[in-house]
């Protein structure tokens, strides 16, 4: 299962303005020189990402059926965008008790790394 996580289409939000998810890497900005390099999320990696603001709803859900399909028939594609998704999926829900060493992080845990980087860049 991979999941179809639909990009803009909302009228209070500019064109080509990307839907901000949680951990989202932002466009245009090298992830070498992100303050959060290693913190941020490439969604591409782990899902579909069709544009929802587009001219036509039947052209956008025709290009998804598309990559669904073209997806589906890409074995290695999709083996890599599930363990990806296997690797953050922790990072959307919030552990009752701390991680241990060693363990994935939890929202809380990369929330706090990333407080800390934050404010540690801005000192």
């Amino acid at each position: 299962c991979i999941p179809v996580l639909v990009e803009g289409g909302h009228p209070a939000y500019p064109k080509g303005e990307p839907t901000w998810w949680p951990w989202r890497a932002a466009p245009g900005i090298p992830a070498t020189e992100s303050p959060l390099r290693g913190l941020t999320l490439d969604y591409s990696a782990f899902s579909l990402l069709p544009d929802g603001g587009g001219s036509k709803n039947s052209e956008a859900a025709i290009r998804l059926v598309n990559e669904s399909a073209f997806l589906a028939a890409d074995e290695q594609r999709l083996s890599r965008m599930r363990a990806e998704l296997a690797r953050v999926a922790p990072l959307f829900v919030y552990a009752r008790q701390r991680p241990p060493a060693g363990a994935p992080e939890d929202a809380f845990e990369r929330l706090r790394e990333t407080l800390a980087r934050v404010l540690l860049v801005r000192v």
